[in-house]
């Protein structure tokens, strides 16, 4: 009777071999069809030279991901899954981003980099893990893109225009100046009213 049962599990252990694993819809080969990167140790390889431009691509590999309990709505599920994401990396040694946009997300995402110099984004805007790990890695590529981006010199001028001191000193004084004929007009009508 046991060497039944062995040798079934035998059989069903080679069988499974041959099948393909599950694998979820928010897997993240599943997500991310394109990438090179593989649960299997292969991961992508990066040349020595330096990247002039960013691809679009974020290795999974060379981001810090940790999960934890999600606040908000959500009943007894929020508090028996550890479903928000948080993603993190180091962006000055970053090699996937080009060289000359590192210090600018420095500068400009400051407020979300940690004291060691680490870009942290978070989203619990899923009850799937994976989900929200697809969500931090769509905000880091829309950082990236963002800095990547050109500025307007038409936005430029018009913001060097609005903080121009004289022209808010000018309308100021009309401002005040406004203020002091309508006070003035309503002090009129009260001393006739009294005469």
């Amino acid at each position: 009777m046991l060497s039944g049962r062995l040798c079934l599990y035998s059989r069903a252990y080679k069988t499974s071999a041959l099948l393909p694993s599950y694998k979820s819809v928010y897997n993240l080969e599943n997500l991310y069809p394109n990438s090179s990167y593989h649960y299997g140790g292969i991961s992508q390889e990066f040349s020595d030279s330096p990247v002039t431009k960013f691809s679009g691509h974020i290795p999974v590999d060379k981001v810090i991901v940790k999960y934890s309990r999600a606040s908000g709505p959500g009943g007894q599920h929020v508090n028996k899954t550890s479903s928000k994401a948080e993603v993190r990396f180091h962006v000055l040694s970053a090699e996937w981003i080009p060289v000359d946009l590192r210090p600018k997300i420095m500068e400009k995402y400051r407020k979300r980099i940690s004291g060691s110099g680490e870009l942290i984004v978070n989203s619990d805007q899923s009850r799937y893990q994976m989900q929200n790990v697809k969500l931090c890695l769509e905000k880091i590529r829309d950082i990236i893109q963002d800095v990547e981006r050109p500025r307007d010199p038409k936005k430029e001028e018009l913001k060097d225009e609005l903080l121009n001191m004289d022209k808010i000193h000018a309308a100021q004084k009309k401002r005040l100046q406004r203020k002091r004929m309508h006070g003035y007009t309503k002090s009129m009508r009260n001393k006739s009213n009294y005469d």
